[in-house]
């Protein structure tokens, strides 16, 4: 295992297959490592705390970046490397996530990877990933979303039976969410940290969970379109059903019945848009991307509302 910032892998396991470790990178190699708690003292071995990284080959600076520079490396030399994990009394390195996703609930540290692995104890579950909810009561809450193996069935009910008996009341997650699919970067790495507002602007049509950004690209498949947004609307059938707003590319024509059959081949009934409408421009922030917002429909036209 190494890091970008130190050149080369910082941790390795031993030749001998005997002495490696499962879950284990391995001790220290060429450097020095600890794990520090949030106030910066070495944790004993066992205790989850911050990995840090000293020696030769970790990084003098980050190009015309000293505050971030000056956050990450201490004076001494030791690399705040940002990845939670203990040690063992060993020397060997176990990694439990990421310390900016690290979840705090009621005063206690909770590693998101703690629930996912549990949650992939399951049999039905093919991708989870887990990741803190603001709570009122406790500052932050656990959240689970997570994908089913095709051919297999789950309920956010059956799930969190399993969680109470692999991790206690005090970790089971308190909300559940089914989904087609899970955001991924391009080496196929879960981005958990993009969950809370994908999860916001879920469209629940019946009892499926439907993200918006799915729609979206379906949409913006069809040559004509330049931009789409999805949205969920009052339906009472349903619950919800799925609205789209959308910019043709200049010089592009597209009826509603076009799209909405391009749709259908892609999307399948289910997820067809029951609502399509054509916009000269859809509402965006300064970095480009597209509002999303609430909606009513008066005297047949549809009205975004801010």
């Amino acid at each position: 295992m190494g890091l970008t910032e130190c050149a080369a892998p910082v941790f390795s396991n031993p030749l001998d297959p005997t002495r490696r470790k499962y879950g284990s990178p391995g001790p220290a190699v060429g450097n020095q490592a600890k794990i520090i708690d949030t106030e910066g003292n070495e944790c004993p071995p066992e205790t989850i705390g911050e990995i840090m990284i000293k020696g030769d080959n970790v990084m003098k600076e980050y190009y015309k970046a000293p505050d971030i520079t000056a956050r990450a490396l201490k004076p001494d030399g030791w690399f705040h490397t940002g990845d939670l994990g203990y040690m063992d009394e060993d020397g060997f390195v176990f990694v439990t996530g990421r310390l900016k996703e690290l979840i705090i609930k009621g005063g206690e540290n909770i590693a998101p990877r703690e629930i996912d692995e549990a949650v992939y104890c399951y049999d039905a579950i093919l991708d989870a990933a887990t990741v803190g909810i603001p709570d009122e009561h406790y500052s932050e809450e656990i959240m689970v979303c997570c994908t089913v193996k095709p051919g297999h069935t789950c309920t956010e009910e059956e799930l969190r039976e399993h969680c109470l008996k692999t991790l206690g009341k005090y970790k089971i997650p308190k909300v559940i969410k089914m989904l087609d699919e899970l955001p991924k970067g391009p080496s196929g790495k879960i981005q958990r940290l993009k969950l809370p507002e994908i999860v916001e602007e879920l469209i629940v049509k019946g009892d499926k969970n439907i993200v918006p950004h799915q729609i979206d690209e379906a949409v913006c498949s069809h040559a004509a379109i330049r931009a789409a947004a999805a949205v969920g609307i009052p339906d009472e059938n349903h619950g919800e059903d799925i609205m789209v707003c959308c910019e043709l590319k200049p010089g592009s024509t597209c009826t509603e019945e076009e799209l909405r059959e391009h749709c259908r081949k892609i999307l399948g009934e289910f997820k067809t848009p029951k609502i399509l409408r054509f916009v000269d421009k859809l509402p965006k922030d300064p970095s480009g991307k597209i509002h999303r917002f609430f909606w009513v429909v008066v005297q047949e036209k549809v009205h975004i509302l801010l």
